[in-house]
């Protein structure tokens, strides 16, 4: 699920790139802000680090914690990573935009921890089931499991 105009941009281009495989844009009946970071050439990868919020001086192995979404709630993890580094500038919060677990899963290993390195505690955030997220998230959080319901 692309998370803002750069990400659709991405996904239609791989859809038409990928002619041999069935592609499936979901997109919100929301307006959905613009996000800071987010980009057509990554969203290739399937997931990405899209913001780092950390302190220059910052000396941390890995993050403190990475915060995942896909679509509307990108966002979501965006302003919970901002409030999150505001309350406490010495934590690093990662935040990962995951539009496609299948193109992230054909990724090498070595693209696949430089998003989620060993050691930081993954948070996704997810409108829905988070059964999918259990492949990459020690904390799945969703928010709703009921199609429709956030119709308005």
């Amino acid at each position: 699920r692309p998370a803002d105009r750069n990400e659709t941009k991405a996904a239609y281009i791989l859809a038409m790139k990928h002619r041999s495989t069935p592609s499936v844009i979901s997109l919100s009946r929301q307006n959905v802000p613009y996000i800071t970071g987010s980009s057509v050439e990554k969203t290739a990868m399937g997931g990405y680090t899209v913001q780092e919020h950390k302190a220059a001086d910052c000396a941390l192995p890995h993050p403190s914690l990475v915060l995942a979404g896909s679509g509307t709630e990108l966002g979501l993890a965006v302003q919970v990573a901002e409030k999150i580094h505001s309350a406490d500038p010495s934590t690093w919060v990662r935040v990962v935009s995951m539009p496609c677990m299948d193109l992230f899963e054909t990724q090498s290993m070595d693209y696949k921890l430089s998003v989620f390195p060993q050691g930081a505690p993954v948070m996704s955030i997810e409108a829905a089931s988070v059964d999918a997220w259990r492949r990459y998230a020690h904390a799945p959080f969703g928010i709703m499991n009921s199609f429709g319901f956030s119709a308005p």
